[in-house]
């Protein structure tokens, strides 16, 4: 019954779509998206700064632009979209909600173009119909200033696989003499060195690096008390 279903609804949708420009119509769509994307993203910071405060989205923004590679002017972007969306007035915002809405209008044109239905005041119903996803703007904001944080903890997800990988070896080299240390050592020195590389590049500040390399260290001595590690 489930597949027959399916397969009804793939057969009345191709149908329905047979004879339309949908090239045409996606374009339309990627055109209107194009106007709403800065003003969207202007919102969606102001947004996010009243929500949690503008000083903490600052320094999540200035984090989000040390990870980023220099060569194309990314960080100097994220920093001043973050800096024009934070200092919006008000009244500027709520203005910015109208070209911020025009991806609303040009789906619901799309889809009203695909159905053939008559519909009045397309373009106005589409933007208020869009309106109410701004809500979760703050969410998506986050999301994505977070990332070098959501990357530490995805690093230390990585250091627990190394020692237990290095566990797992230190158990295989026990039966062969004077390979022990030297498989062992060569796991930690990994761990140091992938440390190293991520708090050169993903962490901001001289402390956040310090307290990972801490860490590091901290991890690699739980696998065996007693012996030194090397230093990170």
């Amino acid at each position: 019954m489930f597949f027959r279903r399916v397969g009804r609804l793939v057969r009345d949708t191709v149908r329905a779509l047979r004879g339309h420009d949908l090239a045409l119509y996606a374009a339309g769509v990627t055109f209107y998206a194009g106007i709403a994307l800065v003003p969207t993203v202007l919102v969606a910071i102001w947004m996010t700064g009243r929500l949690v405060g503008a000083e903490r989205v600052a320094d999540l923004g200035a984090s989000l632009a040390r990870a980023l590679p220099d060569q194309v002017g990314a960080p100097q972007a994220v920093v001043a979209v973050v800096d024009a969306g934070l200092r919006l007035p008000v009244a500027v915002a709520l203005a910015v909600l109208l070209p911020a809405s025009f991806y609303g209008e040009g789906l619901r044109r799309a889809f009203v173009t695909l159905t053939d239905a008559r519909d009045t005041l397309i373009g106005w119903r589409g933007r208020l119909l869009v309106l109410p996803l701004f809500v979760a703007a703050p969410v998506l904001v986050l999301a994505v200033l977070l990332v070098t944080l959501l990357a530490l903890l995805a690093l230390l997800l990585v250091c627990r696989f190394f020692l237990f990988a290095q566990r797992a070896q230190r158990g295989l080299c026990n039966g062969f003499a004077g390979r022990h240390n030297r498989c062992r050592g060569r796991t930690l020195q990994n761990l140091h060195n992938l440390g190293r590389r991520f708090s050169r590049h993903a962490l901001p500040g001289a402390r956040a690096r310090l307290a990972l390399r801490a860490g590091l260290r901290l991890l690699s001595g739980l696998s065996r008390p007693g012996v030194r590690t090397a230093r990170a």
